[in-house]
Parts: C-alpha cells; structure tokens; sequence
C-alpha cells in the first residue's frame, strides 16, 4: 500500500509539473532547486509545503497536497499569472520584486 501511495504522490507532482510548462510555455520548471542552481527566466518554481487533511472517526479520510508555486519573470507585465490564476486549485497569494525580477506567488492544491 506505501507504494501505491509513492507512485500515486510522484504522478501527482509529474502531472502538476507538466501542467506549469504547459502554462508557461517553455521547460523552465523547477522543483525545490538547491540555491546554487542558475534558473533561465522566465520560470515556475514551486515546492511542497504543508497540506490540508480531513479526518473521519479520528483517522485521515482526505489529504490534499499543497505546493506554492512562484512565477518568476523579467517583465512586470507577463501573462503567466493570469494563465495559472486561470488553472483548477490554483489560488494567487501575493507579488513582490526584487533584484528586477518579478515574483507572482500561488498555492496549488
């Protein structure tokens, strides 16, 4: 049964990364990178944070996977946020710049 929830959990996030470079348009995806690792904008970096579980009778009955996913862009205008806003279990959370780089932050569940 633990395999069968890795498979399903790996799939999960392989579908999920193939959605964000269908939406951007290009494979800049990256998932978790190390900081040391040189991204090529523009990009969708994303990473897992902590999930939402229901419980019944006391025992997980639904987990839902979260991940926040960050558009990153040279150009303050981009589309691809209005793109991924557009996308199933996708919420924008905040924008912020730093360094000239544009930062479009989400939860996607």
């Amino acid at each position: 049964m633990a395999n069968d929830q890795f498979e399903y959990a790996e799939e999960h996030r392989l579908a999920l990364h193939k959605m964000f470079e269908e939406v951007l348009g290009n494979k800049n995806v990256y998932f978790a990178p190390p900081e040391s690792f040189k991204l090529e904008y523009e990009c969708i970096v994303y990473e897992r944070v902590s999930g939402q579980t229901i419980f019944s009778n006391n025992k997980p009955y639904i987990n839902d996977r979260r991940y926040t996913a960050t558009v990153i862009s040279e150009d303050p205008d981009t589309l691809t946020p209005d793109k991924l806003a557009s996308k199933e279990k996708c919420t924008f959370d905040r924008s912020f710049c730093v360094d000239n780089l544009y930062h479009f932050v989400f939860t996607v569940y």
